[in-house]
Protein backbone atom coordinates (compact mmCIF):
# COMPACT_ATOMS: atom_id res chain seq x y z
CA UNK A 1 0.00 0.00 0.00
CA UNK A 2 2.98 2.31 0.19
CA UNK A 3 6.70 2.93 0.30
CA UNK A 4 8.63 2.14 3.49
CA UNK A 5 11.30 4.75 4.21
CA UNK A 6 14.18 3.39 6.31
CA UNK A 7 17.54 4.67 5.05
CA UNK A 8 20.85 3.20 6.16
CA UNK A 9 23.73 5.49 5.20
CA UNK A 10 27.45 5.98 5.66
CA UNK A 11 28.06 8.77 8.17
CA UNK A 12 29.65 10.92 5.44
CA UNK A 13 26.38 11.16 3.47
CA UNK A 14 24.72 14.41 4.54
CA UNK A 15 22.04 14.64 1.85
CA UNK A 16 20.78 12.77 -1.17
CA UNK A 17 17.79 12.59 -3.47
CA UNK A 18 16.15 9.65 -5.18
CA UNK A 19 13.14 9.17 -7.45
CA UNK A 20 11.06 5.99 -6.95
CA UNK A 21 8.11 4.83 -9.02
CA UNK A 22 5.54 2.45 -7.54
CA UNK A 23 2.53 1.65 -9.73
CA UNK A 24 0.93 5.04 -10.51
CA UNK A 25 2.83 6.92 -7.78
CA UNK A 26 6.10 8.80 -8.26
CA UNK A 27 8.10 9.74 -5.17
CA UNK A 28 10.76 12.47 -5.25
CA UNK A 29 12.58 11.78 -1.98
CA UNK A 30 15.14 14.04 -0.30
CA UNK A 31 16.99 12.64 2.71
CA UNK A 32 18.66 15.20 4.99
CA UNK A 33 21.29 13.83 7.37
CA UNK A 34 23.09 16.84 8.90
CA UNK A 35 24.37 14.92 11.95
CA UNK A 36 25.82 12.01 9.95
CA UNK A 37 23.49 9.38 11.42
CA UNK A 38 23.72 5.95 9.86
CA UNK A 39 20.10 4.96 10.52
CA UNK A 40 16.98 6.19 12.27
CA UNK A 41 14.39 8.59 10.93
CA UNK A 42 13.39 11.65 12.98
CA UNK A 43 10.61 12.91 10.73
CA UNK A 44 9.03 12.42 7.32
CA UNK A 45 6.86 14.88 5.42
CA UNK A 46 4.93 14.02 2.30
CA UNK A 47 3.70 16.88 0.14
CA UNK A 48 4.23 19.21 3.11
CA UNK A 49 2.24 17.09 5.59
CA UNK A 50 3.79 15.23 8.55
CA UNK A 51 3.61 11.47 8.19
CA UNK A 52 3.18 9.22 11.19
CA UNK A 53 5.49 6.21 10.99
CA UNK A 54 7.74 5.51 8.03
CA UNK A 55 5.34 4.34 5.30
CA UNK A 56 4.26 6.81 2.63
CA UNK A 57 1.00 5.83 0.92
CA UNK A 58 1.30 5.13 -2.80
CA UNK A 59 -1.54 7.24 -4.15
CA UNK A 60 -1.52 8.07 -7.87
CA UNK A 61 0.47 11.13 -8.88
CA UNK A 62 3.79 12.74 -8.09
CA UNK A 63 4.78 13.29 -4.45
CA UNK A 64 7.59 15.17 -2.73
CA UNK A 65 8.89 13.46 0.38
CA UNK A 66 11.45 14.92 2.81
CA UNK A 67 13.16 12.67 5.36
CA UNK A 68 15.05 14.06 8.35
CA UNK A 69 17.54 11.75 10.03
Amino acid sequence: DGLEIDPCLPETTKRYTVRRVIRDAVFNITVNNPDGRQHGVKAITGDGQCISGNIVKATPGEHNVVVEM
